[in-house]
């Protein structure tokens, strides 16, 4: 989706294979060409140390959010954009006051059915 709304490069990491093998085929059935993406297998910051990124995607458990957003924070730009998808409803506001104590700010938070997605930025 970053592709197709203009982004310059698409980075991707995962710790699972499976999931980077999966995440490399839909950019290629959706015509993205090799040149403007990486997708590797890895942890957030080994994998993109030294990185500054506009917006960081994830979609994993709440549970997960909550141990990464320290690392996220550092691959974010000054007053970049998350966003989290994959968080069941009853985690919501965990995952709300943990983005508050890490200097986010909630933009956006949507629901559908028991799954929940939040967007926001850094302060």
């Amino acid at each position: 989706a970053a592709d197709k709304l203009g982004a310059s490069r698409v980075e991707g990491i995962d710790i699972d294979e499976a999931a980077v093998e999966v995440a490399i085929r839909n950019l290629e059935l959706n015509g993205v060409t090799s040149d403007k993406y990486r997708v590797v297998k890895g942890n957030l910051v080994e994998g993109m140390k030294d990185k500054k990124f506009d917006i960081v995607v994830s979609n994993i458990l709440a549970e997960i959010i909550l141990i990464l957003l320290k690392d996220i924070k550092t691959v974010l730009k000054d007053s970049g954009t998350v966003i989290f998808s994959g968080i069941l409803g009853i985690k919501k506001e965990l995952v709300l006051t943990a983005m508050k104590e890490n200097g986010f700010i909630t933009e956006e938070v949507e629901s559908k059915g028991e799954w929940v997605s939040i967007a926001g930025r850094l302060s």
